[in-house]
């Protein structure tokens, strides 16, 4: 479908319109006119459903926009707030990634991390993602543990997908750390996989398992020394990589 926008007409419009009018978090009042005519007011109206649902305001229904409006709402969005932190170098997302998710900064992360959980040669955390790999006598799990104690945060999740439910009882409490990996493949044949750490800090919309009607808030160490925010839906995140989740921290 086209991007519909001020100027546009047609049934598009008045379906457009009348979800707006329909959505309950919304709220909008006065209600839209349902004529077809895309004009100033229903501009106005997709504009405040865009900070509504947390999507780049510009006053276009495009794609993203389209979604959303599919979308209806069964619980109050879920948003903690945490500072952006960048990562210094190009293997320094756990060390920025936790520093968001414990108000710190990536120096202080780095000192208070154990130095043999660090990679002498790259900087980057071992995930200790290849079969039988550990630190002295621990296995993966328990110097995971031992990362999380070490920083006042827990292991919640390790190796096994999030429902949808699990994932929004998890936000409830607050905001999770994922380090993920990015080939799932060498993983599974039991061999190292390199990965990247991110911290999810929104979630909001259905109850659907399927989670084609979730949408998170990320906060991303990547790029360096610059960092990003985003919003993707939660289905397409686990398509793109099965090992989104081998480690979870809150």
């Amino acid at each position: 479908m086209a991007v519909l926008q001020v100027g546009s007409r047609g049934d598009d419009v008045r379906r457009v319109q009348k979800a707006l009018n329909d959505d309950q978090g919304l709220n909008l009042l006065p209600k839209l006119v349902v004529d077809g005519h895309f004009g100033q007011a229903t501009h106005r109206a997709v504009l405040l459903f865009q900070r509504w649902r947390w999507l780049a305001e510009d006053g276009k229904v495009g794609p993203r926009t389209e979604d959303a409006l599919a979308i209806q709402e069964t619980y109050t969005p879920i948003l903690h707030q945490r500072p952006r932190v960048a990562q210094t170098t190009p293997t320094t997302c756990w060390a920025a990634a936790t520093a968001m998710l414990t108000r710190s900064s990536v120096a202080a992360v780095i000192k208070k991390t154990p130095p043999e959980m660090i990679n002498p040669n790259t900087g980057a955390l071992l995930n200790f993602s290849k079969e039988g790999a550990q630190v002295g006598a621990e296995n993966p799990y328990e110097t995971s543990e031992r990362y999380a104690k070490v920083h006042g945060l827990r292991l919640v999740a390790m190796a096994q997908s999030l429902s949808v439910a699990g994932l929004r009882t998890l936000m409830t409490r607050g905001p999770l750390m994922f380090d993920m990996l990015w080939k799932p493949e060498q993983y599974a044949a039991g061999l190292a996989s390199n990965g990247h750490m991110v911290v999810v800090i929104g979630m909001r919309g259905d109850d659907d398992p399927e989670a084609y009607g979730t949408v998170l808030r990320i906060q991303d160490p990547w790029p360096s020394h610059k960092g990003s925010q985003y919003l993707i839906n939660y289905r397409e995140w686990l398509d793109d990589v099965a090992t989104r989740s081998y480690r979870v921290f809150q």
